[in-house]
């Protein structure tokens, strides 16, 4: 019994603990570009890179400019008179002339500053 109590009050802890960190860190809003080409004359070709769009002090405020931003983009490209659809926090265009073919969408993510969708760093 005395285990199962020291069990509980010490997740309870980690909880808390883990609550008070995520709090207090910043919100960087990642944006991941995918660019798919095919001109005449060359095969496919497929760009794609991560890129910060911004710091945050609140995930409240991370997620606001995450939907300005989604909207600044769609309008952008409305502009362009290109198909575009946007999905949850997912943009994607997408323009066919003759034997050209170009997509792109952009994928919006608000995580914390410790977190970074790229993977781990290697050496």
């Amino acid at each position: 019994m005395r285990l199962r109590r020291a069990s509980v009050i010490a997740t309870l802890s980690l909880l808390a603990w883990a609550a008070t960190a995520s709090a207090e860190c910043a919100w960087m809003l990642w944006v991941e570009s995918t660019h798919d080409y095919k001109h005449k004359g060359r095969g496919p070709e497929r760009l794609q890179e991560w890129n910060i769009n911004g710091a945050h002090s609140t995930l409240a405020s991370c997620e606001s400019n995450l939907a300005r931003k989604l909207q600044q983009l769609a309008t952008l490209h409305e502009g362009l008179s290109i198909e575009v659809k946007v999905e949850g926090n997912i943009l994607s265009a997408t323009r066919i002339t003759g034997d050209d073919y170009y997509h792109w969408g952009d994928r919006l993510l608000c995580l914390p500053d410790t977190a970074d969708p790229r993977g781990p760093k290697g050496k």
